[in-house]
């Protein structure tokens, strides 16, 4: 399971959270998905890379590139 948040600088309105949300919320694998406008930054869990959520990101029309990743093992 991966955990990582993404920095989305030209956020700048709930019309943009909104449309950011449901761009990474669509892509397969995503299991949660916070976005807070105040530090402009999606965090996100799932089992999905993080450059395919910044594709989704980067589809919508915003620029979007990874700030911090971390990968859980996988329970047994």
């Amino acid at each position: 399971m991966a955990q990582f948040s993404i920095q989305v600088p030209d956020m700048t309105c709930r019309h943009c959270v909104r449309s950011v949300s449901q761009a990474v919320s669509d892509v397969t694998g995503v299991r949660e998905v916070v976005v807070d406008l105040a530090t402009k930054a999606v965090h996100v869990r799932g089992a999905v890379e993080p450059d395919v959520v910044c594709a989704a990101i980067t589809a919508v029309g915003y620029a979007a590139h990874v700030i911090d990743s971390q990968t859980t093992p996988p329970q047994t």
